[in-house]
C-alpha cells in the first residue's frame, strides 16, 4: 500500500513524521468505520493524527499494536446486511508477534521513496490558496 507522510526537517536529521492517516492500518486487524457503526462502539483511538520523531518509530508501532490486540479481545464479529464479517481482515486472528511485524514496515524508512511533486497538482495548490486565508492555517 502507498502511504504518504511529510517528514519534516533536514535530511540527516532525526525528521519528524506527520501521519493523519495511520488509522487505515488499523482495517488490517479489523478495526473499521463498518465495525463502528454496526456496534456503536468506538473501536479507533482517540488520535486523529499522530506525530513523532522517526527515531521512535518503535514506540508507535508498539502503541499501534497494543490498540490491535486490545480490539482482538471485544471483537464482536458483527456481520453486516451482505453477511460480512465486520471483524474479520487479514491479521484479524494474527499473533501480537504478527501484527507487530507488519506494522513496523510502515514507518521503516527502507521502505521510503522520495514523492515527486506533479507540476499539476502545484499549479492547482497554488490556485487554491489564493482563496485561504494564512491566518486559516496554523501549524502546531
Amino acid at each position: 500500500m502507498r502511504h504518504v507522510v511529510p517528514l519534516v526537517g533536514e535530511n540527516g536529521d532525526d525528521p519528524l513524521v506527520i501521519d493523519a492517516s495511520f488509522s487505515q492500518f488499523l482495517g488490517y486487524v479489523g478495526i473499521s468505520g463498518g465495525y463502528e457503526e454496526q456496534t456503536k462502539e468506538q473501536v479507533f483511538p482517540e488520535e486523529k493524527v499522530i506525530d513523532f520523531v522517526l527515531s521512535e518509530r518503535e514506540m508507535v508501532v508498539n502503541w499501534l499494536t497494543s490498540v490491535a490486540t486490545q480490539f482482538h479481545s471485544r471483537n464482536r464479529h458483527p456481520y453486516n446486511e451482505f453477511g460480512w464479517d465486520l471483524g474479520s481482515d487479514p491479521l484479524s486472528a494474527a499473533p501480537k508477534s504478527t501484527i507487530q511485524q507488519n506494522f513496523a514496515k510502515i514507518w521503516n524508512p527502507t521502505n521510503f521513496l522520495p514523492w515527486e511533486s506533479i507540476p499539476r497538482v502545484q499549479q492547482d495548490g497554488q490556485e487554491v490558496a489564493k482563496y485561504i486565508p494564512r491566518e486559516a492555517i496554523s501549524i502546531v
